[in-house]
Parts: structure tokens; sequence; C-alpha cells
């Protein structure tokens, strides 16, 4: 039975190391439902953050697979359960009299600031 996974892999900055990592996911016929990636604070080394659907043999696959491409220093399967994930929202314009837009989104207004404000999801 297939599960959402993350999938975090850390790797040397080169360039088109992510486009190699998502194009071995593409071949394989693995699909990748959301993928965050940037930069780290140790100078030439990214990180690569994938959801995907995916039974317990093909997560080890994938894993083996990735650990095969040269510049990937790290990779790591989080569990299902015990993990706090987070999303990050850009709005264009926010008003605070868009309450209705709010309780749309279920949101929450955490810190207001002059020019930013923080808000989290009310589960």
């Amino acid at each position: 039975m297939n599960k959402e996974h993350d999938i975090f892999s850390y790797y040397k900055n080169t360039s088109g190391i992510a486009a190699r990592i998502m194009s071995l996911f593409n071949r394989r016929g693995y699909f990748v439902k959301k993928m965050s990636s940037g930069i780290t604070n140790k100078d030439g080394y990214a990180r690569l953050t994938l959801t995907v659907d995916a039974d317990k043999e093909a997560l080890d696959q994938i894993q083996k697979q990735v650990y095969k491409i040269i510049d990937v220093v790290k990779v790591k399967i989080f569990p299902v359960e015990g993990v706090i994930r987070r999303e990050l929202m850009l709005f264009k314009k926010l008003r605070l009299t868009a309450k209705r837009d709010l309780k749309l989104f279920k949101l929450l207004i955490s810190i207001v600031e002059k020019f930013w404000m923080s808000l989290r999801r009310q589960w």
C-alpha cells in the first residue's frame, strides 16, 4: 500500500544536480507530489526535500538509486509519524480586514510586524 513519504537529500551544490535527481524519479516512474530545494549554511552544499507516494520496497530502491549519484552526500527517509511538517504560503496582498480569507485557509495570525506577518494553520 502506497503512503506519502518525505525524502531528504543533502548534496554538493553543482550545476544540474537537482535536475539529475528529479530525472531519476521521472525515469523510474515515481510521482513527486512536493519538492523543496535550497542552499544550506555550509558553503557548497544544498538540500532537496521531496514528497512521494511509495511503498517500503520502492523507498529502499529510491534511496539506493539516489545514493548512486556522485554528488549526493546523504539521503534520509523521514518516518510517516512523529515529524513536524511546515509549508510556506506567499500572498501577494493580505489585508487584516480580510477575515473571510483567513477562515477559508484556516489560518491564525501569529505575529504582526510593520512589513510582514506570520500566519499559522489552525488544525
